[in-house]
């Protein structure tokens, strides 16, 4: 044992052996001896900071006793060396590096700066991010683009609050009505920030129906692009897309889904792409991925919706288009996972119906287009659904003597 009395109050960490080193004025380390370090917490210290001890193995002396810094002050060097700079009143006094004897002790001590294994601060201070401010928008993109991955869920559930949202859209209105550039451009990095976290819930809440406008319109104001090239994601969105809904769908969370899934699209494809790095880009394609899974299993499990939907579409065109549209998405989903509606279609008599509509001449541009999305349709069936093909064919034969 190297503390009788502080080791009950300090944070325990295996693997503590370490040898510590001092930079000297000729650019080399000097050995300021071996022994174990520990950290020891705010009310063990007796002050403001927690403090990083090394006590010597021979007898139990202080090597040193430096406050814990900020993560970003300190360099990792392979797997079992980190240093820093002790600073006073910042001016650079001394360069330090501890060299520890096994790399799990350098792991468990870099865990506790970034958090892990560091007590619970109070309830009052567990926010690490302030709500934003027009003053504070800036600070706020820059400590979100910096944050550790370990702090990432903890930030997105407080982006994710209702004081938190309704303040970023509030600062937004003011900024386009005063024709803040500075301000709106901060806006900018910070909601492409908040995106970049890669946390799902945070996604979803930023694009739902009461913000993604102003969300989609912070987007327009992208300070990598020259104002010429920048697209007004808004107006595209409100004028240019249109929402067609062949089959009326009643479900009203199915419906807000199938909005959802076509704003993460849009944001993958359109809004964002520039800026998204490989676990942003994972992160929305697994979204977009699962929703499109529950929105095709859902409409398979709708036999009101089916039915009326095959009632429709010998006859509609646009009904045609959407099982089109319904076969093209399932042909993304992996053969274990893809949803039975595609079976269900089958079994209320696809196939005649597509027969049907290829057996009117294309001699105009919508019977062009007609043939064209009943071809597609067989195509996807005769390349993923081979089996209802083949049993139709048998059946026609049968039925044929």
């Amino acid at each position: 044992r190297f503390m009788d009395v502080d080791i009950a109050e300090s944070v325990r960490m295996t693997n503590r052996r370490v040898k510590l080193y001092d930079l000297n004025d000729d650019g080399e380390w000097d050995d300021k001896g071996t022994g174990y370090i520990e950290v020891v917490p705010t009310t063990a210290a007796g002050g403001d900071n927690d403090y990083l001890v090394v006590r010597s193995e021979e007898n139990n002396q202080e090597l040193l006793r430096t406050k814990v810094l900020a993560l970003d002050q300190y360099t990792r060097q392979g797997e079992s060396i980190v240093t820093w700079d002790e600073e006073t009143e910042g001016q650079a006094v001394g360069t330090f590096a501890l060299s520890f004897q096994h790399r799990e002790g350098l792991k468990e001590f870099w865990d506790h700066l970034t958090g892990e294994g560091r007590p619970a601060p109070p309830q009052e201070e567990q926010y690490i991010l302030d709500l934003p401010t027009m003053n504070n928008i800036g600070c706020l993109a820059k400590a979100l683009s910096t944050l550790p991955f370990c702090n990432r869920e903890r930030a997105a559930a407080e982006c994710m609050s209702e004081a938190f949202v309704t303040r970023l859209v509030n600062i937004f209105s003011t900024c386009e009505d005063c024709g803040a550039r500075t301000e709106l451009t901060y806006l900018y990095q910070l909601v492409k920030s908040m995106f970049l976290l890669c946390q799902a819930p945070l996604i979803v809440r930023l694009l739902r129906d009461d913000v993604y406008k102003d969300v989609f319109g912070i987007l327009e104001y992208d300070d990598g692009l020259c104002e010429s090239k920048r697209i007004l994601h808004r107006q595209f969105l409100a004028g240019t897309v249109e929402y067609k809904e062949p089959v009326k769908i009643e479900d009203a969370k199915l419906k807000e889904r199938i909005h959802m899934n076509y704003r993460l699209m849009y944001l993958k494809d359109c809004a964002l792409p520039r800026v998204l790095d490989d676990g942003a880009f994972a992160c929305l394609s697994q979204i977009i991925f699962s929703n499109t899974d529950i929105i095709l299993k859902e409409l398979q499990a709708s036999t009101s919706f089916l039915d009326l939907l095959f009632e429709q579409m010998a006859k509609d065109d646009q009904c045609l288009s959407f099982v089109r549209e319904l076969f093209a998405v399932s042909r993304t989903m992996i053969a274990i996972n893809r949803p039975s509606i595609l079976d269900s279609m089958g079994q209320r008599g696809l196939l005649p119906v597509l027969y049907s509509r290829l057996s009117v001449k294309a001699t105009t541009e919508a019977s062009r287009m007609v043939r064209n999305a009943a071809m597609d349709i067989l195509q996807v069936a005769l390349t993923h659904h081979v089996a209802m093909v083949r049993k139709h064919v048998a059946d026609e034969a049968a039925e044929s003597g």
